[in-house]
């Protein structure tokens, strides 16, 4: 199964229990988005960033994932409310907190 929907559209699925007991696999434009749906009421405690490219404002942190100044305040927002966020590109690295890359 396959849903390509807007950021409240997500919210509302999510918290309605449209996907009843399936494994949902969420994948969003950005960290911004992935906060919104957190904001919003979806109880996520956990997810992986990966595959950020680089724009304006923006510095490496690992091989594939950029972060702007406000992608690092939304991380350190989450983190700080107990989600766990993790920048593991394969399955064969370690599963750390994104904050071991921001803070290199």
């Amino acid at each position: 199964k396959l849903s390509i929907c807007s950021i409240q559209r997500a919210i509302e699925n999510l918290k309605n229990n449209k996907y009843g007991e399936d494994n949902v696999f969420m994948i969003t434009r950005n960290i911004p988005d992935m906060a919104d749906i957190i904001n919003g009421g979806v109880d996520l405690k956990e997810f992986n960033v990966g595959n950020i490219s680089s724009k304006d404002g923006s510095r490496q942190i690992k091989k594939s994932v950029n972060v702007t100044p406000k992608d690092v305040d939304i991380i350190k927002n989450l983190i700080n409310k107990g989600v766990k966020i993790t920048a593991q590109m394969v399955p064969n690295e370690p599963d750390s907190s994104i904050m071991t890359y921001i803070e290199k």
